[in-house]
Parts: structure tokens; C-alpha cells; sequence
């Protein structure tokens, strides 16, 4: 898949204190990191990026950086799961392409499962659709 493509799939899919207590990997390998301290200091950077997309909806701000691949969510103080960033970024290992999901989460366990769990199913969603780069093994097994 081109560049541009995959891109403009991350960016169609809408693809952040108190010090954060609850990190997880969601991804398949520990690959995508979380470079920042917490979401405002992510927030700063992110935000005087430019050519950076910003979108912001229901307590979370949704940045694509200038890039198109890393895709970043965090929390307003209107959500629940404030503070709390969340990096998505499509990576190639050596079973395939893949769309890795790292989080640093400062809400209570519960509500850091929760996000977890809908940012899983979100990921599993993107790398359902037909725009997304199907590898050879994942065609034969009906992924």
C-alpha cells in the first residue's frame, strides 16, 4: 500500500495532570512509543507541529501529525479517562503489517481497562477494512 493511502485510511478513521499511573500496550509488539511526560506536554508539542490535523470531539482531541502515520488521542478534562494519551501507528514486523496502539492512562484501572478495550476493537476495525494492507498469511486465515 502507498504511503499516501495508508495515510489518508488513518486520518479518515479519526485517528491527549496528574501524574499517569496505568501504561499498556495494545498493539502486537512494544514498538510504538510514548515520547512525551503526559498529554499536556504532548499537547504543547503536538499542537505547534505544523501541518498537524487536529480535531477535537466528545472529551478527547484527535491529532494526526504532519506525517499522516502517528495518530494520537487525548483526553480534555471533560472525559472520564483524563489524563490519558494514546498513540496509534501502523508498523511492519516480521508476520506483516500492523497497527500498533501504546497508551499512558492516569484514570482509576476500570476506566483505563475500558479505553483499552474500545481502542482494541477500533485498531481490529481499521485493519478489517479493505483499504488495509492484507498480508499474504492474514488472507488465507479469513483476517
Amino acid at each position: 500500500m502507498k504511503q499516501m493511502e495508508l495515510r489518508t485510511l488513518l486520518l479518515a478513521t479519526g485517528l491527549l495532570m496528574s501524574p499517569l499511573c496505568h501504561a499498556q500496550w495494545l498493539g502486537d509488539e512494544s514498538t510504538i512509543e510514548i515520547e512525551y511526560a503526559s498529554p499536556e506536554e504532548a499537547l504543547k508539542v503536538l499542537l505547534n507541529q505544523r501541518g498537524a490535523f487536529v480535531r477535537q470531539s466528545h472529551g478527547w482531541i484527535s491529532i494526526s501529525e504532519r506525517d499522516g502515520l502517528s495518530s494520537w488521542s487525548i483526553t480534555t478534562h471533560l472525559n472520564p479517562a483524563h489524563p490519558t494519551i494514546i498513540k496509534t501507528r501502523p508498523y511492519m514486523s516480521s508476520t506483516g503489517h500492523k497497527l500498533g496502539v501504546s497508551m499512558l492512562c492516569g484514570a482509576n484501572v476500570e476506566t483505563c481497562n475500558e479505553v483499552a478495550t474500545r481502542f482494541r476493537v477500533h485498531r481490529d476495525r481499521i485493519r478489517r477494512m479493505p483499504q488495509w494492507p492484507h498480508d499474504e498469511a492474514e488472507a488465507g486465515n479469513g483476517s
